[in-house]
């Protein structure tokens, strides 16, 4: 576990480093070291935010992170700003975890295609019973070069 604590560190810092957030998924993260149980990986993958973890031996502890953001890579980590979001929003309103919502959603053609693709698990995070692509008075969401406007309607 020790050996866990040391590359999560490692793995922070990399990102840090080269300015990427950790909510932005990544590709891969290499990982030398003496001796790492398998049983780990899931733990430093989910801290890391990384989506493979490659293990070789050596005496030394190192890691390696792929920090090459592919498109779809990219797309996860918007999807990922936009929950949080919407999850900021829940909490200014002071909506309690258990609080369904109606959720609507007015955005570009690239913004649509993100939430189109991660519809059911927006609608699971942020416990929205509808998720209504329209026109509305929310607040202004931008991420990257996208734009989104979202209103929260309890239900």
């Amino acid at each position: 576990m020790e050996n866990v604590r040391k590359i999560v560190t490692l793995g922070l810092q990399a990102r840090q480093k080269v300015g990427i957030p950790v909510r932005q998924p990544l590709g891969r993260l290499e990982v030398i070291c003496d001796r790492l149980d398998n049983k780990y990986f899931d733990i430093i993958k989910d801290e890391i935010n990384v989506k493979e973890i490659k293990f070789n031996q050596g005496n030394e502890l190192n890691i390696n992170i792929d920090t090459n953001i592919t498109e779809e890579l990219k797309v996860e980590g918007q999807y990922r700003e936009l929950v949080r979001s919407i999850q900021d929003m829940r909490k200014k309103f002071g909506l309690t975890p258990s609080d369904a919502i109606i959720l609507f959603i007015e955005a570009n053609e690239a913004g649509n295609k993100i939430v189109e693709k991660f519809e059911n698990e927006i609608k699971r995070i942020v416990l929205a019973s509808e998720l209504k692509y329209d026109v509305n008075d929310g607040e202004d969401i931008k991420i990257g070069n996208l734009m989104f406007k979202v209103q929260i309607v309890k239900k």
